[in-house]
């Protein structure tokens, strides 16, 4: 260890950061909009047709 307290602080700093990282939350949601899917399943998106004379 060096005598100055900066860089004494910054090597346990930079040890606490080093550790585990904790396991990440995981949390289930419901979907936003479930009937999007079936709309778009049963109808399917008609595009409009450009009529050249």
């Amino acid at each position: 260890m060096r005598g100055d307290w900066i860089h004494d602080w910054v090597q346990v700093e930079m040890a606490y950061r080093a550790g585990e990282r904790p396991a990440p939350v995981v949390r289930e949601r419901p979907a936003a909009h479930p009937w999007k899917t079936l709309w778009a399943a049963l109808f399917p998106p008609r595009r409009a047709a450009v009529r050249h004379p």
